[in-house]
């Protein structure tokens, strides 16, 4: 129940920035750029998990792309500087994650800026298929993956989390399409 409601969620979302025009400023077509692929990695994760048998190995590693594309694009919208965009778009990595989230804290002049390295880390071993992903497969005696209801839950909820500060940043660098 709570896959197929965040599945049309990110729809109506979906629809919704369909007939919106992004500003045509570099920052905010970039910004743009890195939600929209969040919003692809959304779409998948929720198509892996009603997939039948679901791909919950694949949609547990498509986590970190999906945050990491949002953790951008607000850096990019809210932060950087001309100049780093055009070297980001270079392909020079300006800032790590851990300092971006920093910067996108003390933007909303947020006292909780801390980044939580553990979480990343999890994360991390979900893309890289290291011990918290072999742990679910190797739980029983078989070779399989017995995710819990509530791992999957919480996969559910992050990804709609980040999703949906990717959406609400979208409207701010867009304007509503006049037919």
């Amino acid at each position: 129940m709570q896959l197929e409601r965040a599945f049309q969620e990110s729809y109506k979302e979906a629809e919704h920035l369909a007939l919106r025009i992004i500003h045509t400023d570099l920052r905010s077509r970039v910004a743009a750029t890195l939600f929209a692929i969040a919003q692809q990695h959304q779409y998948l994760i929720f198509l892996l998990l009603l997939n039948f048998p679901t791909l919950q190995a694949s949609a547990f590693a498509l986590l970190r792309p999906l945050c990491e594309a949002v953790i951008k694009g607000l850096w990019i919208k809210l932060v950087a500087t001309k100049n780093q965009i055009d070297k980001y778009l270079n392909g020079k990595e300006i800032k790590n994650t851990k300092q971006m989230v920093e910067l996108i804290a003390i933007q909303y002049a947020s006292t909780n800026n801390q980044f939580n390295q553990k979480n990343w880390n999890a994360l991390s071993s979900y893309v890289h298929s290291n011990h918290l992903q072999l742990q679910y497969w190797l739980n029983s005696e078989t070779v399989e993956p017995p995710y819990s209801d509530e791992a999957i839950a919480e996969l559910i909820k992050i990804t709609r989390l980040f999703s949906s500060l990717a959406f609400q940043a979208i409207q701010t660098i867009s304007s509503e399409h006049k037919p």
